[in-house]
């Protein structure tokens, strides 16, 4: 199943950005990498925790529009 789009309020005018996670491998490591700031935000030894990560953040935590670049992995 493809990972579901997540709408997210950028700003106070009512504008939204569509953000979402993807699970990527990179060797031994599993990567959450956001598509809005193409930028990987989470790094796990297992997929199930970057799965758990993932959802947590499909389904509003985090931020209120783009992860800031300091969170990069």
């Amino acid at each position: 199943m493809a990972n579901a789009l997540k709408m997210k309020p950028q700003t106070n005018s009512g504008t939204y950005s569509m953000t979402n996670y993807e699970v990527r491998r990179h060797g031994n490591k599993w990567k959450v990498f956001e598509e809005s700031t193409q930028q990987y935000i989470y790094q796990a030894n297992s997929k199930w925790q970057a799965v758990k990560v993932q959802n947590k953040l499909q389904n509003g935590s985090g931020f209120v529009g783009d992860t800031p670049s300091f969170f990069k992995v």
